[in-house]
C-alpha cells in the first residue's frame, strides 16, 4: 500500500490507484472562490476490496488475510476519504490565495531572468541546464511557473513553453514578464496533481520549488511522467527537510511562506527511479548555508521582510567570493556518507 503523508506529519495507508482522484479544473481567467471536492469514496473503497482480495487469491492464504478484516479496513478508508479530499482542497485553496497575493506585488521590471539560471548562487538550475543540453525547438511545460523566470529563460533559448501555475495571478505575471523580454509563452492555470494535457505531450517538464507545496508530491511526479514523451526529461528542484539550519529559518520566516509547505525527504529520488529509465540528482547548500546565518546574525536581515532564497540570487555578485569557497567545501562534504541528505535543496533530472 502506498504511504500518503498527512500535512501534520503522520501518514495513512491508501489503496493504490492508477490516477489520484480528479480535482476540479482551474479556470484560465478567474481565480477560485471555493474549491468543491469530488466524492470518489465508493470507487476507492471498491479498489481497496478488490486489491486485498486479489492478494489473498494470489497467495492462497485467504484465512490469514481474513484476520485483517479487510472489509472493515475498506470501510474505514471510505469514512476517512471525504476528510482527506477536503484537506487536499483546503491546502490548494490556501496555496492559491497566498500566491495570488504575492503576484499582486511583483514588479516584473526588476526581474533579471538569466540570474535565476546562470548566477553562481543558482547551482540547482546550473545542474539542470547541464543535464538538459540544447532545448531549441522543444516543448516545455513549466509546472508551478511562479513569476515566469523559468518559462521566459527557456523561451529565450528557443523552447516552446507553457507557463502553468495553480495561481491565476502568477500566470498573469509570467505572461507580463514574457512580453517584457520579447518572447511568447502560453499561460495556463493547472493543478499539478491533475495535469490537463494528454499523455506523451511534452519533451520537458520542469518544476522549481513546486513539490513541497503539493499535498501529494508523488502524484505530481506520476503526472509529470505521464505527460512526457518517451525519452523526455523531467526536471525539478525543491528543499529537503533534513538540515537543522534551514528548518530554523523556516520556523522564523512564517510570513513569506504558506503554513502547509512540506520539504521533501531525499527518499523521493527512489520513487523517481522506479518510474524513469535514467535518474540523475544532486544536492546543494550545506556549508554554504553559512550565507543564511550571515544574513540573520551579522547583516540583521529580517527573514519575514526579505526572502533569503531570492536575496542570494539578487546579490550574487556581492556573494560570489564567499559562495565559491563554501561551494568547494560542499563538494568535499558530499563525499561523506549521509551528508547529501543534509543539504538545503535537491535537484533531479530524469529521462522517461
Amino acid at each position: 500500500m502506498q504511504r500518503v503523508r498527512f500535512l501534520f506529519g503522520g501518514s495513512v495507508g491508501l489503496p493504490p490507484s492508477d490516477r489520484w482522484p480528479r480535482s476540479p479544473k482551474a479556470p484560465n481567467s478567474q481565480p477560485f472562490t471555493r474549491l468543491q471536492p469530488e466524492r470518489p469514496c465508493l470507487r476507492q473503497s471498491n479498489l481497496a476490496n478488490n486489491r486485498i482480495a486479489g492478494i489473498a487469491k494470489s497467495t492462497g492464504d485467504l484465512e490469514r488475510l481474513s484476520d485483517l478484516r479487510y472489509d472493515a479496513i475498506a470501510q474505514l478508508f471510505n469514512s476517512f476519504s471525504p476528510f482527506l479530499i477536503n484537506m487536499q482542497h483546503d491546502v490548494l485553496r490556501k496555496e492559491q490565495e497566498f500566491h495570488d497575493r504575492w503576484a499582486s506585488v511583483i514588479d516584473v521590471d526588476g526581474i533579471r531572468v538569466a540570474d535565476y539560471f546562470e548566477a553562481c548562487t543558482a547551482p540547482e538550475n546550473r545542474f539542470i541546464l547541464q543535464q538538459l543540453g540544447n532545448v531549441q525547438g522543444q516543448s516545455l511545460l513549466d509546472l508551478g511557473c511562479g513569476a515566469g523566470e523559468n518559462s521566459v529563460y527557456f523561451a529565450l533559448k528557443g523552447a516552446h513553453c507553457v507557463a502553468s501555475d495553480y495561481s491565476p495571478g502568477m500566470v498573469d505575471v509570467a505572461l507580463k514578464l514574457a512580453a517584457n523580454n520579447g518572447v511568447q509563452v502560453e499561460g495556463k492555470v493547472i493543478n499539478a496533481m491533475d495535469i490537463d494535457y494528454p499523455d506523451n505531450t511534452f519533451d520537458i517538464v520542469y518544476a522549481s520549488n513546486l513539490l513541497h507545496h503539493i499535498p501529494h508530491p508523488e502524484v505530481t511526479i506520476r503526472e509529470m511522467h505521464r505527460v512526457l514523451k518517451p525519452g523526455g526529461k523531467m526536471c525539478f528542484w525543491d528543499p529537503l527537510r533534513h538540515n537543522p539550519v534551514i528548518n530554523v529559518y523556516r520556523r522564523m520566516a512564517t510570513e513569506v511562506r504558506t503554513d502547509d509547505e512540506m520539504p521533501l525527504d531525499i527518499g523521493i529520488v527512489n520513487q523517481v527511479r522506479s518510474l524513469f529509465t535514467e535518474t540523475n540528482y544532486d544536492t546543494f547548500w550545506i556549508a554554504s548555508l553559512w550565507i543564511f546565518l550571515q544574513f540573520y546574525l551579522i547583516e540583521k536581515v529580517n527573514p519575514n521582510q526579505e526572502r533569503y532564497w531570492k536575496k542570494i540570487i539578487l546579490e550574487h555578485d556581492r556573494l560570489r567570493p564567499m559562495y565559491r569557497r563554501l561551494e568547494a567545501c560542499d563538494r568535499l562534504l558530499k563525499h561523506i556518507p549521509g551528508m547529501k541528505r543534509m543539504a538545503w535543496n535537491l535537484a533531479v533530472v530524469a529521462t522517461k
